[in-house]
């Protein structure tokens, strides 16, 4: 059965082997006699090899992706959403979120998008340093970069109800106990220490201000609005990768896009912050007060999954 954590070179192997069965799932959808001229890795993916270009014989493209059962059941579903209310977002040609086919692995079939991370967002030549990553940015076209995804994301925002919350004190319970699993499991008994510090004192945040979560409103979220996943193409924003699609608090959203996107040294950072803070909070009262939890919690979950340098973690903390 193939898998996605098998060598990047297995994985294309097994891709290439089922090329016959991919063009007879073109013809068969598009209802056309189509012809698979390649299948490529798609080289805008580094590392990961899940991701593959379907070149057709009319120089025309298509992407395939494959991933894990629950990975393609979110895509699929905030796919399906995004299009349902206009959101700008690849369109799903063809979809099995099984392990049946003959690909063994369940995958998705989606529009090409031309996308490219504008350049000028990283040649501006001021250091800035996220999660551990250093980079050099131009501030101005990082503001506009976020001026114009803001539109996207704030319609993706829309609330889904007047009565139920973001989250619910069982629901961030078990996050809690999953968090503090999960760090007790580190090799670093300091580390260890000091993040159990963190997530207590955040916790605590969370249940001295439980009026203002219950009065968050439950919507649909991206969970992963990191800036490359963010496309810039030939007609607009466009969002990408929903695999951690699902229903939340927009405070949580939020917290990760400008974490990821609002690239810029702190005391511009801190204004965009407020601006942007202040545009949710003119229908959302309680938003700064959730945004202030998303934020460092956000960090605490990089540092504690993903190795991230804890250093931002412990400077955000400050305020606590």
């Amino acid at each position: 059965m193939l898998k996605i954590s098998l060598p990047a070179l297995e994985v294309e192997r097994e891709v290439q082997r089922q090329s016959d069965y991919l063009e007879g799932i073109l013809n068969s959808t598009l209802g056309t006699a189509t012809s698979l001229s390649s299948i490529q890795r798609n080289p805008n993916q580094g590392r990961r090899e899940s991701i593959y270009e379907l070149n057709l014989a009319d120089s025309s493209k298509l992407i395939l992706k494959l991933s894990k059962p629950w990975s393609v059941r979110e895509e699929i579903a905030g796919l399906k959403y995004a299009e349902k209310i206009g959101i700008p977002a690849p369109g799903i040609i063809y979809s099995d979120e099984t392990k049946n086919s003959p690909l063994g692995i369940p995958f998705i079939i989606m529009d090409y998008l031309c996308t490219e991370t504008p350049r000028q967002l990283f040649s501006g030549g001021v250091p800035i340093k996220r999660f551990g990553r250093e980079r050099s940015v131009d501030p101005i076209a990082i503001q506009q970069h976020v001026f114009d995804s803001l539109r996207v994301i704030q319609a993706l925002h829309k609330p889904l109800s007047a009565t139920s919350p973001g989250s619910t004190p069982m629901q961030k319970h078990e996050e809690y106990l999953y968090l503090k699993g999960a760090i007790q499991n580190m090799a670093k008994p300091e580390a260890r220490k000091q993040l159990t510090h963190v997530l207590n004192a955040l916790f605590k945040y969370y249940g001295d201000n439980q009026e203002a979560f219950a009065k968050s409103r439950l919507c649909k979220l991206h969970g992963d609005l990191d800036i490359t996943n963010i496309a810039h193409t030939p007609e607009g924003i466009m969002l990408i990768d929903w695999e951690h699609y699902h229903e939340g608090d927009s405070a949580e959203d939020i917290a990760y896009f400008l974490e990821r996107n609002l690239l810029l040294p702190k005391k511009q950072f801190d204004e965009q912050k407020g601006i942007i803070t202040e545009q949710y909070s003119k229908k959302d009262a309680t938003f700064p007060a959730r945004l202030h939890f998303y934020t460092p919690l956000m960090k605490l979950q990089a540092t504690t999954y993903h190795d991230i340098p804890k250093d931002e973690l412990l400077e955000c903390m400050r305020t606590f």
